[in-house]
């Protein structure tokens, strides 16, 4: 920030090196925000590794439209039933959100999200009511479960993307910010 005297009074002014380094700032703790997450996540799916494993039978699985009142989004959405202490249990598997193609206004690789919406109905098509999938169950509570192969579309663990959010935050804060102080020496000159 550079100094203005008007009058009496001294006013600063964000400098161009400054914003960069403000920015650079923002992304540390976008770094640090998604860090932690990435922690509480890989934590909640190291402890469903350890959960039972139980087979489970697919009783209805289905791509559904979910609507928000600002977001439309696709989920797969698995009913399965599994015996646990002779009790069957029934529970839901769902993968991760996909927003509605149609609502995309601009993607790096066109068409992309559609492909994905595709290839989320295709895992739907190829695991029919009566399909045996293998599931971990919590076992403080039946009803909770996870998938213990992945090969769900936008299903399974997070942790390994997570890591890589974080990394680039990072490497986006630690270039703003050493660009921003190499700026600011070189403006002092």
């Amino acid at each position: 920030m550079e100094p203005e005297s008007t009058g009496h009074k001294t006013t600063r002014h964000l400098s161009w090196h400054g914003f960069i380094w403000l920015f650079g700032c923002f992304a540390g703790f976008l770094a640090i925000f998604s860090l932690v997450v990435t922690i509480f996540a890989a934590f909640q799916e190291y402890m469903q590794s350890y959960w039972p494993e139980a087979t489970a039978s697919i009783q209805n699985c289905s791509v559904k439209r979910q609507n928000t009142s600002e977001e439309d989004y696709y989920v797969i959405d698995c009913l399965i039933g599994y015996v646990v202490s002779d009790q069957i249990v029934m529970s839901h598997v769902l993968s991760r959100s996909l927003r509605a193609p149609e609502r995309i206004i601009w993607e790096l690789n066109a068409g992309q999200t559609q492909q994905m919406l595709d290839k989320m109905r295709e895992w739907v098509d190829a695991h029919p009511p009566g399909m045996l999938i293998n599931v971990h169950y919590n076992p403080s509570s039946y009803g909770k479960s996870a998938l213990v192969t992945t090969d769900m579309p936008l299903g399974g663990p997070q942790t390994q993307s997570n890591v890589a959010i974080a990394v680039g935050f990072a490497a986006i804060s630690i270039a703003m910010l050493a660009i921003g102080a190499i700026a600011r020496r070189f403006s002092m000159r």
